[in-house]
């Protein structure tokens, strides 16, 4: 039995990597799947956030951090993957390029009947953020919030060479149901 090893009792060992591995990749594919569900707890779209850089670490000897602050938030609906395709590009676009070690940093917070996200890196930074509006998963993202919530939410980018890259989402606030939670 590998469980107790994956909890950590055994952290240098290539099967416990293994096993390991294999659990966030079927824990992903578990949330993935979500019962057909279009909307997703914050809790498990942070999980999957969390599965998808233990394996990102795994890959590369545990070069990055994640760092998470979310204020409250974590039963509150939203669509899926409007979190995680924001982190993947940081990883692979902004950290990936970096010398050395880097982080992503995953920010919830509520105000009024409005949920903001912020997702920020410390990676190589891009020069033209026109770029951005180019590629499969951001315009995924940007359309599906257009569509669920309506024009006035969206997602915007700020980003400096050698410095960074800053995402910012704003979606209503909504619980099971896709009621506004007061």
């Amino acid at each position: 039995d590998l469980s107790g090893r994956v909890r950590g009792r055994c952290p240098s060992c290539f099967l416990c990597d293994i096993a390991k591995m294999v659990l966030a990749l079927s824990n992903t594919f578990k949330l993935s799947l979500n019962k057909g569900d279009k909307f997703i707890t914050v809790r498990d779209e942070i999980t999957r956030i969390k599965e998808y850089m233990t394996i990102q670490n795994m890959r590369y000897n545990n070069r990055f951090e994640l760092i998470l602050e979310i204020e409250e938030i974590e039963d509150l609906k939203i669509i899926t993957f409007i979190l995680q395709p924001f982190v993947e590009n940081a990883m692979y676009h902004g950290l990936e390029a970096k010398i050395g070690k880097g982080y992503i940093k995953v920010v919830g917070r509520r105000k009024d009947d409005k949920l903001y996200f912020t997702i920020i890196d410390n990676g190589v930074g891009i020069a033209d953020l026109s770029i951005l509006e180019t590629g499969y998963g951001v315009k995924n993202v940007k359309e599906r919030i257009k569509l669920y919530y309506g024009d006035e939410y969206g997602v915007s980018f700020a980003s400096e060479l050698n410095v960074g890259t800053t995402v910012n989402i704003v979606i209503p606030a909504r619980s099971e149901g896709g009621k506004i939670h007061a």
